[in-house]
């Protein structure tokens, strides 16, 4: 079949350089408006419900609370999962939504589902606060601020005025998080003695100072001819003002607040802590949004602390955590591949063809399809990242494909003699039919598997289209732009011979592989099996592991340690680790937010950045080092230790849940005993929580009836008393531009705090004052100190760190303990962290794989208007697969990510051989050729253009393997899966398409035998 569109542009070569010329500016346009980033934006729509209920047990919070808000939307569409947090009086629930949800839809939803459930929980439940999040927890930079001279306090002051608001004014920067430092409180530490004396309690006493310190509007009022705003501001313009404020006592009594206790400007308890090499710190996290530069918008921040530090020469600021060098050694390596890809492949075409003119037109495709597919990434908001650099690196060798096709068919013509002009407007033509075949049997690949979806899906989209669209264009090309080229730029050649002595050696074996299909067929059917077997012992793994030379760790001590006692675990831990030559810096943050649950405060916890030197200059990778450095700090007492991933999860978690919690928890102990004893894992750890003590206030019904004294009276006055209140209850005074909140409390002796509790003043319902013991009994019980659920049921996550297992062994080996085996009634088991993406990478590209397969066949039925044949094509698939899976256990590379994708890849560029010699056949028997004589000229015409491709296709895939730099982990897997199965697929499809082509046409000429005789 003939296609007149190449003759055309070569009629018309003005309108076709007009075209190429406007692409090529609008490309190169995009090109400089696309950010730069290290990987694609991964969005997971997800909704946060947090909500305290300060000085409540853990079960009364999942009781009354948790359990609640799971209940109220569980209804709602497109939930994926329901993660809840318990801890430290806080519940913290996570509602994470499937890829595509609208997420300011389901965040309406969420709100209005708690609102109904407000007017059922009592006033001392904490006002819940719902935020949704779309972006990567990640922080684009993470910088520590020291100083000699200033105090934390002042230092913290500084940031706070001076740089934060500044960076904030950076564009593309979405929030700064500060670690460490201090907020000016003003303390009013109540004398209980004084209380006592005067018949007040803490609570009359802060509600009068919030009564007092407030603002409230008074409308509109007239003031001569012009109207202004009335407005009543009870804020005390100093700390002394303040201390002079009048209390009432009870009978028309008066004092000041200076008399009922000691008035102080000074800082909130701390209740995070942060380090930089043992010494204090400041830390700040700064987050981008999700469509900025980080690139651009990392040198504005680096600018503007540059400035500001002009400014403030006594204060040191040191980089502990950053993305941008990875980034930047990321893209230039990619574009240096990518460039080298071209060179390869052009050297290629030129030992085939021994043609510079016809090197350079073959060649120059290239720019010519990767230049106009930036408009579309940046149409579609794409950025120049990991996953879209490497699409453009490796598709440089299937780029050149199509019009090596074209200028090997041209030269093939011109070789018998025919000018460049008629050779041209011939050949192109001739091949047109199958260039488009193939071209859109890469496109129909990669079309539907971009839109797969799922948090998998979101690395494939850019991948996939940034391929799809490369592809076009060079259809474009090879179809419009190198016939015009070869008309009118070759030279005439003198006529050569056709065939070289290779070919005759192929000959030989395809003319005996004919006579001989039964054998031939079962040697290559017992290589697919032998392949295939590849896939029992070949590692599975998610993510390759790159080595940024920085690695993350999770101090966790007992749920009752204090401050101080985990800044003295984590001053063993720094001083051990500063000690290895190996380690640049260490930067540790006490009481911030996890990164899993979320909850701030919890001051048993800290997060470690551990900066390493650079590669160069040691001789051990991040990933071992860091399970040494594990293995060494197993001796620290009293402390588990954790290495986290990027994103702040698990190298390897399991979730195990179920109603029945004690049920739960045993066996998830008892797993996380049977994984202590496998060398696979190291530093097991279970949720499983720990029980902490609880002082229990009970109520004395006759007594506390008796005196008019209720349940959250009591609550309220100890919460009072001893916080001040929630944060949400302070008051709040302007002094100095900044509001400052009040925290009026009673000041709690620490040798005598439980006779002093007892003691507490309460307020009846005649304002008299009682103490609490006279209503109340004080208990000591315990409690789970945290509480974790999931889908709504409690749940227990075991995580552990891996030695050198991929993360697919690891989830085998777990599964085969006796402990799961036999799980018992009512628990089951789900994947969490890695584990699931592994799981959900495999399904989704099993679903990819079978829609490519389906639309490749489509397509070629339409093009070649038959439904057999375009199975002989399509037997280059598997022989594709058999060799990239070989290619990757010969290289101890796991079956990851990259490397599915590599193999996605491969269904769309390996039926290209299948598609040229199919296409050739047919030609040939239309001619007047036998069977057997078609299939051999087909060979004859197409072997060489079909080993050229293969061979500029691994040419320009080699720069990928053998290049150094950033991002190596990512791209080997997926070069060594191509390159293994452009291989195998082409030596052996050069062989089995024309035999299953001889296959499929016996079965064709039966069928019509048949339909032919029904007919008659």
């Amino acid at each position: 079949m003939k296609l007149k569109l190449s003759s055309w542009a070569i009629a018309n070569p003005l309108l076709i350089a007009l075209a190429t010329f406007i692409l090529l500016v609008w490309g190169a346009d995009c090109f400089h408006r696309l950010p730069v980033n290290g990987m694609p934006t991964v969005r997971i729509p997800v909704v946060s419900v947090s909500i305290a209920l300060p000085g409540a047990s853990s079960s009364t919070i999942e009781r009354q609370v948790t359990i609640p808000v799971e209940n109220a939307v569980a209804n709602i569409p497109n939930i994926k999962h329901v993660t809840s947090y318990i801890e430290n009086g806080v519940s913290v629930t996570q509602i994470e939504f499937r890829y595509g949800t609208n997420i300011r839809t389901v965040l309406s939803l969420v709100r209005e589902k708690v609102a109904s459930l407000r007017r059922q929980w009592s006033s001392d439940v904490g006002e819940p606060l719902i935020q949704q999040s779309e972006d990567d927890n990640t922080p684009l930079m993470t910088y520590a601020f020291q100083s000699g001279t200033l105090s934390l306090p002042s230092l913290t002051q500084q940031v706070d005025k001076g740089l934060v608001s500044a960076l904030m004014a950076v564009e593309g920067v979405e929030k700064i998080e500060r670690q460490g430092g201090y907020d000016r409180e003003i303390h009013i530490e109540l004398l209980p003695e004084k209380l006592y004396a005067l018949g007040v309690s803490a609570a009359t006493v802060n509600k009068q100072i919030q009564a007092y310190i407030a603002q409230a509007p008074a409308g509109q009022f007239s003031l001569g001819s012009k109207q202004t705003s009335l407005r009543v501001q009870g804020d005390p313009q100093s700390v002394d003002a303040l201390a002079h404020l009048e209390i009432a006592v009870g009978e028309h009594r008066y004092v000041t607040l200076s008399s009922l206790g000691n008035l102080l400007d000074t800082f909130k308890p701390a209740q995070q802590l942060t380090r930089l090499n043992r010494q204090p710190a400041i830390g700040i996290a700064i987050y981008r949004t999700a469509k900025a530069d980080e690139l651009k918008v990392a040198e504005a921040i680096e600018q503007a602390i540059q400035r500001w530090q002009e400014t403030q020469p006594h204060i040191q600021a040191d980089r502990v955590q950053t993305q941008i060098d990875f980034t930047k050694k990321t893209y230039f390596s990619a574009m240096m591949s990518f460039l080298e890809g071209v060179l390869l492949a052009g050297l290629v075409v030129y030992a085939f063809l021994r043609s510079t003119r016809a090197t350079l037109i073959a060649a120059i495709a290239i720019p010519l399809s990767v230049i106009p597919t930036f408009i579309v990434m940046h149409w579609l908001g794409f950025s120049l990242n990991l996953v879209s650099m490497l699409a453009l690196s490796l598709v440089s060798g299937v780029l050149v494909d199509d019009a090596i096709v074209e200028i090997e068919n041209i030269i093939r013509h011109m070789e018998t003699g025919q000018a460049p002009y008629p050779a041209a407007m011939r050949a192109a033509d001739e091949i047109g039919l199958a260039v488009i075949a193939t071209s859109f049997a890469i496109i129909a690949v990669f079309v539907p598997v971009s839109f797969m979806g799922g948090l998998v899906g979101q690395y494939f989209i850019q991948f996939g289209i940034t391929v799809a669209t490369a592809t076009f264009f060079s259809l474009l090309v090879a179809r419009f732009i190198t016939p015009v080229m070869a008309a009118y730029f070759l030279k005439s050649t003198p006529p050569v011979a056709q065939q070289g002595r290779w070919y005759h050696f192929y000959q030989g074996w395809l003319e005996q592989s004919l006579k001989h299909r039964r054998i031939s067929l079962l040697l290559v059917g017992l290589l697919l099996l032998l392949s295939a077997s590849l896939l029992l012992i070949l590692p599975a793994d998610f993510m390759p592991q790159e080595d940024k030379a920085f690695f993350m760790l999770q101090v966790e001590l007992p749920a009752e340690a204090q401050l101080k006692q985990t800044d003295a675990a984590i001053e063993q831990v720094t001083e051990a680790l500063l000690s290895k030559p190996e380690v640049s810096s260490v930067y540790s943050w006490i009481g911030g937010r996890d990164a899993e649950t979320m909850v701030a405060g919890q001051v048993n916890r800290a997060t470690m950045i551990v900066k390493l030197v650079a590669r160069s200059q040691r001789n051990i990778g991040v990933d071992q080092f860091k399970l040494q450095a594990l293995y060494e700090l197993r001796r620290v007492p009293n402390m588990r230790l954790s290495a986290l991933n990027e994103n702040g999860s698990k190298a390897f978690g399991l979730v195990l849940t179920g109603h029945d919690s004690q049920r739960l928890y045993r066996t998830a102990l008892a797993l996380e005993h049977d994984m202590r004893k496998l060398p696979a894992f190291s530093n097991v750890l279970s949720t499983v929580p720990a029980m902490k003590s609880n002082l229990v206030v009970t109520p004395k019904p006759h007594e506390a009836a008796r005196l008019g004294v209720t349940t959250s009276a009591i609550a309220e006055e100890l919460q009072i008393a001893l916080k001040g209140g929630s944060e949400e209850q302070l008051a709040h005074v302007l002094l100095d531009n900044q509001s400052v909140p009040v925290r009026c409390a009673v000041r709690v002796p620490e040798q005598s705090a439980l006779t002093f509790l007892r003691q507490l003043p309460v307020t009846t319902n005649t304002q008299q004052i009682v103490a609490l013991d006279a209503v109340a009994n004080l208990a000591l019980m315990h409690d789970y100190a945290s509480i974790t659920r999931y889908d709504r049921m409690p749940q227990i996550v075991i995580s552990a760190d891996l030695n050198g297992i991929s993360l697919g062994d690891a989830m085998q080996t777990v599964r085969q303990l006796p402990t799961l085996q036999q799980l018992p009634a009512g628990i089951s088991l789900s994947e969490t962290g890695d584990s699931e993406m592994l799981s959900e990478m495999f399904s989704t590209f099993s679903m990819a794989m079978l829609s490519g397969l389906f639309l490749v066949w489509m397509v070629l039925v339409l093009l070649f208007r038959k439904l057999l044949q375009p199975f002989t094509i399509m037997m280059a698939l598997p022989l594709s697969i058999c060799g990239a899976l070989l290619a990757l256990a010969l290289t101890h590379q796991a079956l990851s990510l990259p490397a599915v994708i590599g193999i996605l890849m491969l269904m769309g560029i390996v039926g290209k051989n299948g598609i040229l010699i199919v296409d050739a056949i047919i030609e040939c028997r239309s001619a007047g050729l036998s069977r057997v004589e078609a299939i051999i000229a087909a060979c004859q015409q197409r072997s060489r253009p079909i080993i050229m491709t293969t061979i500029a296709m691994i040419a320009g895939m080699l720069p990928v393997i053998i290049g150094a730099g950033a991002g190596t982990g990512f791209r080997t897997p997926m070069a060594y899966a191509l390159i293994g199965g452009l291989v195998t697929s082409t030596l052996l499809s050069l062989i089995v398409v024309p035999l299953i082509y001889t296959l499929m046409d016996d079965l064709e000429q039966r069928v019509k035998s048949r339909l032919n005789t029904a007919h008659e």
